[in-house]
């Protein structure tokens, strides 16, 4: 997980990431984002509607963490749900989300 902390900080600093539920929204609906997670501490209706919206869009769909790690790595607070908008950084996050082998919670939908 710490890798993933580490990339969306990157991610942040250059500008190639989205927080909060209305920009991630934007982001996918204008073909912006390539990978969207979301905390497993939100709440199911917030999971529900980005999974599908996700799917629809043929984004990929991450709920992973939680908000008070992603938010000191990311220095976002109170978000729960983030989009990617750099393909790079998106395909090396889902690298290492396919590599973790004690990925035992929330889920994976590409």
């Amino acid at each position: 997980m710490k890798k993933i902390l580490t990339l969306l900080g990157f991610a942040k600093k250059a500008k190639k990431l989205v927080t909060g539920s209305n920009a991630v929204l934007r982001s996918i609906l204008y073909g912006e984002s390539y990978l969207v997670i979301v905390n497993e501490d939100a709440g199911k209706s917030v999971k529900d509607k980005f999974q599908r919206i996700c799917s629809e869009n043929e984004v990929r769909f991450y709920i992973l963490g939680d908000s008070k790690e992603f938010s000191k790595a990311t220095g976002e607070e109170n978000k729960v749900i983030y989009s990617v908008t750099e393909e790079g950084f998106a395909k090396k996050i889902s690298t290492i989300v396919a590599e973790m082998k004690d990925f035992n919670g929330g889920a994976v939908i590409e």
